[in-house]
């Protein structure tokens, strides 16, 4: 039963497919099938996918994550740290209603299908279907659970060296810069980053970290310099330097300080990457210090 209700949407999708809707990462359209026109619920696994913080009944809930603060509100408290809980919502107090848990339902059949084909070796219907899935996620489904789906198929997208337009990267920052916070934002930005440099020939650092820099805000700020440093490295690298077409330039570095000044925050957010230097506990500062190096 549940085969033939996936069969159903595959059906669609191609259907939509050929209808010669074209793609624009501008353009909100989807050429995956609202799913307006499937009423029934059904019953969702998500424990495969997700942190076991995250409950498998059809309610989900808020979680409550301590971490440690290091974002200095004001010059007093530079030195100082604080305990906050994040707040990641699940779910706004209800489910997921029947459309976004059919959408849920329906990634991660297409995830596990794909998971044991090679990279590089999808076709273009699947394709077509990951790319739409993403676009439905950032248009429309604002939750942890959902977002964590939207980045599984965002990296497998990125291993078929998928087009730019495709990959919806500019809506899926914005997407997540939403979503996650502080260095769960920063480690899902490194592991995109990451992707990139193990799929295609030139990663495209610099509209990386120009969408990231339109954020403004400090987590965005962080994996924009972590970004940008590892780009330097690399190109620094004296065993196997690095070659680039689109070198980074001080606009890249104001781009940053910019989005460091518009965040209101001073300080990096922790993640499970760290900078290959550090001039001053002042994130402006230090940036400013490596450009003087």
């Amino acid at each position: 039963m549940m085969q033939s209700k996936l069969s159903y949407i595959r059906q669609a999708l191609r259907l939509s497919a050929t209808a010669g809707r074209r793609y624009s990462s501008a353009s909100p359209c989807s050429i995956l099938p609202r799913h307006r026109i499937i009423r029934r619920r059904w019953p969702i696994s998500v424990e495969r996918f997700c942190s076991p913080l995250i409950t498998t009944n059809d309610s989900y809930r808020f979680i409550s994550i301590p971490t440690t603060s290091f974002l200095d509100r004001t010059d007093n408290e530079t030195n100082s740290t604080t305990t906050e809980t994040a707040q990641i919502q699940i779910q706004n107090d209800q489910a997921l209603n029947n459309e976004q848990q059919d959408l849920l339902q329906y990634t991660q059949s297409l995830l596990r299908e794909v998971k044991e084909i090679p990279a590089g070796e999808l076709s273009q219907t699947q394709i077509s279907e990951m790319s739409s899935c993403i676009e439905q996620y950032i248009s429309e489904v604002h939750s942890y659970v959902c977002a964590e789906q939207a980045h599984a198929l965002l990296l497998r997208l990125i291993m078929e060296r998928t087009a730019w337009q495709r990959l919806h990267v500019e809506g899926a920052i914005r997407y997540f810069d939403n979503v996650y916070s502080g260095g769960t934002f920063v480690d899902r930005m490194m592991s995109i980053t990451t992707a990139f440099e193990e799929a295609y020939e030139e990663t495209p650092y610099k509209s990386i970290i120009s969408l990231l820099c339109n954020c403004f805000s400090a987590h965005a700020s962080t994996a924009a310099e972590l970004i940008l440093d590892r780009f330097e490295t690399r190109l620094q690298d004296e065993n196997n330097p690095l070659y680039h077409s689109n070198l980074p330039t001080v606009e890249t570095y104001n781009a940053i300080l910019t989005s460091w000044a518009k965040s209101g925050r001073r300080r990096h957010v922790k993640s499970s990457s760290s900078l290959s230097y550090s001039h001053h506990p002042n994130a402006p500062s230090n940036l400013v210090s490596q450009m003087l190096q």
